[in-house]
C-alpha cells in the first residue's frame, strides 16, 4: 500500500492599492504548497466478488482459511473375477489440483475516497496424499502406500465347496473297500470394493464402488479318513479302493519245535478267523486356495470272511530281526531242514487276512543241536551232540534210551548195553549187566575212547594208551602196550598201536597184518583202513566187497560195514539189510549196527538208513 500527497502548487499574494488614483498591484514572494496524503481507514477483502473480510488500517496480510479443500477420490480402473489367487484391484491416482479464487482489496480513505487493488488469482496448496484404503463390503481391509495403485485381495472369500454322494462298498470286494464320490469346487463370493484416498490432513475421498470375485478353486487332492485314524492322500480321482480296510480277525496258535535227533525245526499252527468289521469313512477335498471341505460319514466293509494266508519267517542271524521268508513254509505243518546246527535262530509266523498284512506271532528262538558222534546198535542208536548231551532213540529194552545224565565225548553200544566216555574222561555204562558189560560203578579213567562188543568192551587210557577191558571172563585180559584205537565185536577184540599195527585176541583172532589208521570188527569179519586210504577186509567180507574209493573212516556192524570216502560220500557193503547211504549227503563219520546204520553228516546232522523197526534208523526228510 502507498499513500500519495496532493499535487504541489506555487502560491503568491497580489495586493491591490489605489494610491493617488492609481492602481498598484505588488505581488508577494511565491511559495509552494500541497494537500496531505489521504490515509486508509481500513481494508475490505473480496474473493471472487464476494466479501471475504474487513480489516483494520494496520493490516497488511490475511490468511484465507475458508478456501474449500479439494479432496479428490481415486477411480477404480479394473477388478478381476477369474483369478482363484485373489481379487486384483487397480485404480488411478486422484487429481491433486484445488479450486482457484480471484481476490481484490478495497481500501476506504479518510478523505472519503476509495482505492481498489487489482484482482489476483490464488489457490490453496494440494493435500498431501499418504496412501489408499481398500474397502470391501463397506469395511476397510487394508491400507497401502501412495506409490501403489494395485492390490491383490487374497482374503476374498469363496463360496462353499462340496464333497457329496459318497458311497462305500459293503462286502463286495475282498481286496478292500471301494469308495466313490462327487465334488463341487468353490467359486469366489461377490464383493463390493471401493478405494479411499487418505491425506495427511486426515481427509479422505472414496471412489465409486465396483464388484469383484475370486475364480474357481481347483482340487489338488482328496483325502480319506477311516475310523477317525487320520487322513490319507488318495489323489484327485473320484474313487479309491482302501486296501488297508480292516479284514477279518484271525486267532493263531503256533508251535516251533526242534527234532532232537534229526535236527530240523518243525513248524505248525492252527487258526480260526471271523468276518471283517465295518469301517466309517469321510472324504476331504483339498483346494489350491479355498479351505478344505469334508463329506458326511459313510460306512463300508471289506468282503470275505477273514480268508487268511500264512508265511513262516526265520532270522538270518541269532537276533530278533532281519527276517526272511522260509520258502514253502505256508501250510499248517512244515519241517525246516536247512536250519544251521548249534546256532540260535528266531522264527515267527506272518498272517495276512484278505490279502492284507495282519500281524505276526511272537518270535521264538530255538537252537538246532549238531552231533559229533553217533553209534548204531541193535534196535537202538545213540548220538553225542556237540554240546555233550547224549541222545538215544529206538527200542528201550533194558532202559537203553535213558543213559546217565552228563556231558559226553564218545559213546559205544552193544545189544543190550552201552557205555560212554564223559567229558571228564570217565566211562559210565548202562543197560543189561549179566556178563559185566554194564557195571554200575564208573571207570574213573581218564579214557580217550571206548568200544562195545557183545562179549567184551574196552577203553583206551588217555594218559598211557593202555587198554582196560570188561565183560566175559577170559576176554578181559588185554595185551600190554600203548594203543590208539580199539574195536570189539562178538568174542573178538583188535587194537592198533601208534605205528598202525594191529593186535587181535579172542576166540578166533583175526590176522590183520598190515598197517592201519583204523580197524573195525564184525561178527564174522574184520576190516582195516590202511595208511593209503584203502580198506582191507578178511573173513565173511573180503577186500573185493569194498566199493571203490579212497576212504577216511570205517566202521563195522554185525554183518555189514560202512565207510566214508575222501569226498564225504558214504558206502556200505555186506548184509543188505543194513541199508544204503543216501547218495546226495556227505558225512564226517558213520556207524554200522546190527540191521541199520547211522552217520554224522558234514553239516552236523544225523541221518540213518536200513531197517527201522523201533525208530532206531530215522531218516532225514526229503527236501
Amino acid at each position: 500500500m502507498n499513500s500519495v500527497p496532493g499535487r504541489a502548487f506555487q502560491f503568491k499574494i497580489l495586493a491591490e492599492y489605489l494610491q493617488d488614483g492609481l492602481m498598484t498591484t505588488p505581488f508577494s514572494p511565491e511559495v509552494t504548497g500541497r494537500t496531505a496524503a489521504p490515509q486508509p481507514t481500513g481494508f475490505n477483502l473480496f474473493r471472487t466478488g464476494a466479501p471475504l473480510a474487513s480489516l483494520g488500517p494496520s493490516a497488511r496480510a490475511f490468511a484465507d482459511r475458508s478456501v474449500p479443500r479439494v479432496v479428490s477420490p481415486p477411480r477404480i480402473t479394473s477388478l478381476t473375477y477369474e483369478r482363484p489367487e485373489g481379487v486384483l484391484l487397480t485404480w488411478s491416482v486422484p487429481d491433486p489440483s484445488s479450486n482457484p479464487g480471484a481476490y481484490r482489496v478495497e481500501m476506504p480513505m479518510d478523505d472519503g475516497s476509495v482505492a481498489y487493488s487489482q484482482e489476483a488469482i490464488g489457490a490453496r496448496a494440494p493435500l498431501v496424499l499418504e496412501g489408499y484404503r481398500v474397502i470391501r463390503d463397506g469395511i476397510a481391509i487394508e491400507t497401502v502406500s501412495s506409490s501403489t495403485q494395485v492390490f491383490d485381495d487374497t482374503s476374498a472369500t469363496f463360496g462353499p465347496g462340496y464333497v457329496y454322494s459318497v458311497s462305500a462298498t459293503e462286502g463286495t470286494r475282498t481286496d478292500g473297500v471301494e469308495l466313490s464320490w462327487s465334488s463341487f469346487e468353490p467359486r469366489g463370493t461377490y464383493h463390493e470394493y471401493a478405494i479411499e484416498s487418505v491425506y495427511a490432513s486426515g481427509d479422505s475421498a472414496r471412489s465409486a464402488s465396483g464388484t469383484g470375485a475370486r475364480g474357481l478353486a481347483t482340487v489338488i487332492d482328496f483325502e480319506i479318513e477311516r475310523d477317525g485314524a487320520g487322513w490319507e492322500s488318495v489323489g484327485t480321482e473320484l474313487s479309491h479302493v482302501d486296501a488297508g480296510a480292516p479284514g477279518g480277525t484271525v486267532t493263531v496258535d503256533s508251535t516251533v519245535e526242534v527234532d532232537p535227533i534229526l535236527s530240523f525245526v518243525q513248524l505248525g499252527f492252527s487258526a480260526t478267523s471271523s468276518a471283517p468289521p465295518s469301517a466309517t469313512y469321510r472324504v476331504r477335498a483339498l483346494y489350491d486356495y479355498a479351505q478344505p471341505t469334508v463329506s458326511d460319514p459313510v460306512t463300508g466293509r471289506r468282503g470275505g470272511a477273514g480268508v487268511a494266508a500264512f508265511q513262516w519267517q526265520r532270522s538270518v542271524a541269532d537276533a530278533d530281526g532281519g527276517y526272511v521268508d522260509i520258502p514253502g513254509a505256508t501250510g499248517s505243518y512244515f519241517q525246516v531242514l536247512d536250519a544251521p546246527v548249534d546256532q540260535g535262530r528266531y522264527y515267527r509266523l506272518l498272517t495276512t487276512v484278505d490279502s492284507r498284512a495282519y500281524g505276526s506271532t511272537s518270535p521264538r528262538r530255538v537252537v538246532v543241536p549238531g552231533f559229533k558222534d553217533v553209534v548204531a546198535g541193535a534196535g537202538y542208536s545213540c548220538g553225542v551232540q556237540t554240546g555233550g548231551a547224549l541222545v538215544c532213540f529206538g527200542s528201550d529194552l533194558s532202559g537203553l534210551l535213558q543213559p546217565p545224565a552228563g556231558s559226553y565225548k564218545e559213546v559205544g553200544l552193544s545189544y543190550a548195553n552201552g557205555c560212554g566216555v564223559k567229558s571228564d574222561g570217565s566211562i559210565i555204562c548202562w543197560g543189561d549187566n549179566q556178563i559185566g558189560l554194564a557195571p554200575t560203578a564208573p571207570f574213573p579213567g581218564p579214557f580217550a575212547s571206548v568200544s562195545m562188543g557183545t562179549n567184551v568192551s574196552c577203553g583206551i587210557d588217555a594218559n598211557d594208551g593202555g587198554l582196560l577191558c570188561w565183560g566175559e571172563a577170559g576176554l578181559t585180559s588185554a595185551p600190554a602196550g600203548a594203543f590208539t584205537q580199539v574195536s570189539s565185536r562178538g568174542p573178538n577184540v583188535c587194537a592198533l598201536d601208534s605205528t598202525g599195527a594191529a593186535t587181535c585176541w579172542g576166540s578166533s583172532p583175526w590176522q590183520m597184518t598190515g598197517l592201519y589208521q583204523q580197524i573195525a570188527l564184525g561178527l564174522d569179519f574184520a576190516c582195516g583202513l590202511d595208511l593209503a586210504g584203502e580198506i582191507e577186509c578178511e573173513g565173511a567180507l573180503t577186500t573185493t566187497d569194498v566199493p571203490a574209493g579212497s576212504y577216511v573212516f570205517i566202521d563195522a556192524g554185525d554183518r555189514h560195514a560202512c565207510g566214508v570216502r575222501l569226498d564225504g560220500t558214504a558206502a556200505c557193503w555186506g548184509d543188505s539189510r543194513g541199508g544204503t547211504p543216501p547218495p546226495n549227503s556227505t558225512f564226517a563219520r558213520v556207524s554200522a549196527g546190527v540191521l541199520h546204520s547211522c552217520g554224522v553228516r558234514t553239516d552236523g546232522k544225523l541221518d540213518c538208513w536200513g531197517l527201522d523197526f523201533y525208530g532206531e534208523a530215522p531218516h532225514q526228510p526229503a527236501p
